[in-house]
């Protein structure tokens, strides 16, 4: 008896178990990365042929009602499994729909694909996107397709958008193995086919702990390496040049392809720690955003050269997991890196701060109260700042993002948030606010083109391409190579007015050579007898040749003189992931801009984040 009754009890037990697994099962797997979204962050984007590609990273997903209306109180932490897209040939507002798309590659097998990761690299050149590094966010190791890090020497995958397949790369024989990293600052060289990664992280999500020996906490590196996208190889380069600060995470790094023969990285910001021992100080400390890291391309072949060079200003407070773009002025007068967001492991920040290159000067634009970190964003319809995600509580699963799809847009130029993207917008000009500050206009010609202090060596890069001159004959001023508008114009004026009067001592001469020898320069006297062979032209016929201005039969056409214009040669405690760390606190609302002379608005005081 107590036998039968028990087993049909056990049966029953099972039986809703499993029920409430398979539910649990289905409904994870029905969570849509763009339907369902609520918030995302530490993904990775770039953009390729029209496209925004958005990968993996952690994502809060929330529940739909029968009217595909988002459910409050819903949410629950998750990773994005999926790679999506968004079409950036066509016009749309955030308010409204906009071209989302899945990029479905979970049907592939398991090898053909890479595992869903957070804090990684993705990398955009010709038609393939490359995926390097990253590492398993642990939130939430119960989420439906979790899977912790397994032994994998595949640490880049190669995306064929064409043929929407993934496939692993391998490095070349003769290639340096770049590790897997989190948490590292990159940027890609397209010119060059070239892409770079600094410093980053190994933690227990980037490796199996038996291989990385990391149970908790996190090990900073201070590698530098130099990917090329032609033949798939890899260099390891030197961080010399900066010093302690290059075993650095969540930092951020652009290339400016105008200064120095080749062009030169910038890196600014994130944290850093003396020594790759593993700790869990999983920020380390602090690095000014005075503190510009300045990397000359062209020194590549003999090994990398860094230098340290300092920036005044308005210089933010120090901080990390921000993100920054890069605009140059009409002229090439002035390049400006626009910085957004970010905070500094206490204090959330939604400010918009320009650091102006080759001034060096910090200059704040804007602060609101609507905080945003470990986000992404592009340069599009060219003149506006776009943000992809972005984690804005400290508390999980946090707010749902107030844009439905958690993008939004800054215009550059009038220095204000706006909901709509134009994909053939205006393009950028320099706004009031930095011209005030560097000189010129919104068409660039910048009369403050040096810091205050130049790192030893680096003034030479800006101005003789990367090849240091002899410390007698060096300048020394900056010499511009490119001629400012006006000075464009002044010159143009001179030579018309000079060419104006050379014309009228010419034509002075020939009359009165002429009146003196034919008595007539409109009526000559016909000969006597036809010359079997015309007499050759004399001077003055041949410069009024040259001019354009011969009678018939004068002589051939003059030479004309080849003109130059010189120009600038040219990215958490206990067993979860260290880096994801929640902390208390709440949301305060509203934007605000400095767009035409608004005033910043302070942080009032308390603890308003």
């Amino acid at each position: 008896m107590i036998l039968g009754s028990f087993y049909p009890s056990n049966f029953f037990v099972v039986f809703l178990v499993t029920i409430i697994f398979q539910s649990l099962l289905v409904h994870s797997q029905q969570l849509d990365p763009i339907k369902n979204v609520c918030s995302r962050w530490d993904h990775q984007s770039a953009i390729l042929n029209g496209k925004i590609y958005i990968d993996g990273g952690v994502e809060v997903f929330v529940d739909l009602n029968s009217a595909g209306e988002k459910q409050p109180g819903t949410q629950q932490v998750g990773i994005n499994k999926y790679l999506v897209s968004l079409d950036m040939t066509q016009q749309w507002s955030w308010r409204g729909d906009m071209p989302l798309k899945v990029l479905d590659y979970q049907e592939q097998q398991q090898s053909a694909r890479p595992p869903s990761l957070t804090s990684g690299a993705l990398w955009s050149w010709k038609k393939s996107l490359y995926l390097y590094g990253g590492t398993t966010s642990r939130l939430n190791d119960s989420f439906v397709g979790y899977a912790a890090p397994t032994t994998d020497d595949v640490v880049m995958w190669k995306y064929d958008v064409e043929k929407t397949t993934w496939a692993p790369i391998s490095f070349q024989n003769n290639s340096t193995i770049m590790p897997r990293l989190s948490n590292g600052a990159s940027t890609v060289v397209s010119s060059q086919g070239l892409a770079f990664h600094l410093g980053g992280a190994i933690d227990n999500g980037t490796l199996p702990v038996s291989e990385s020996n990391i149970t908790s906490g996190v090990s900073f590196v201070n590698s530098f390496y130099a990917f090329n996208f032609t033949d798939e190889s890899a260099s390891k380069l030197g961080t010399d040049g900066l010093g302690d600060t290059s075993y650095r995470t969540n930092a951020q790094m652009v290339n400016i392809p105008d200064l120095g023969s080749k062009g030169i990285l910038v890196l600014l910001g994130g944290g850093y720690r003396n020594s790759s021992a593993n700790g869990m100080d999983w920020k380390g400390d602090l690095i000014s955003m005075s503190s510009i890291g300045i990397f000359d391309i062209n020194s590549t072949a003999v090994g990398g050269t860094w230098y340290n060079q300092t920036a005044t200003g308005d210089t933010p407070s120090p901080r990390i997991d921000f993100c920054m773009v890069i605009v140059s002025a009409p002229d090439k007068s002035s390049h400006n890196i626009f910085i957004y967001g970010g905070w500094d492991g206490v204090n959330n920040f939604d400010q918009v701060y320009v650091l102006s290159i080759p001034s060096f000067r910090w200059i704040k634009i804007f602060e609101g109260k609507e905080e945003r970190r470990s986000h992404t964003c592009h340069v599009v319809g060219n003149r506006q700042l776009m943000t992809v995600g972005g984690r804005r509580g400290r508390t999980l699963p946090g707010e749902c993002d107030w844009q439905p799809n958690t993008i939004s847009l800054f215009d550059m130029v009038t220095l204000d948030w706006v909901p709509e993207y134009k994909p053939n917008g205006t393009k950028w000009e320099v706004p009031k606010p930095i011209s005030d500050r560097i000189g010129g206009g919104s068409n660039g010609d910048a009369t403050l083109n040096a810091p205050e202090t130049w790192a030893p060596g680096l003034e030479a890069v800006f101005i003789s391409g990367g090849i240091s001159p002899d410390p007698e004959t060096a300048p020394l001023e900056p010499i511009r190579k490119t001629l400012s508008k006006s000075a464009v114009i002044g010159l143009s004026v001179s030579l018309s007015v000079a060419v104006l009067l050379a014309m009228f001592i010419v034509y002075y001469l020939y009359h009165h050579f002429c009146s003196k020898n034919s008595g007539s320069y409109s009526q000559p006297a016909e000969p006597e007898l036809p010359a079997k062979n015309p007499p050759p032209n004399g001077v003055f016929q041949e410069l009024f040749s040259s001019l354009g201005m011969q009678r018939a039969g004068a002589g051939a056409e003059a030479p004309r003189h080849q003109s130059y214009v010189y120009g600038w040669p040219r990215m958490r405690g206990g067993d979860r992931n260290p880096f994801e760390v929640s902390c208390e606190g709440v949301n305060g609302p509203g934007r605000n801009s400095m767009a035409a002379g608004s005033p910043v608005v302070e942080k009032p005081e308390g603890n308003w984040i």
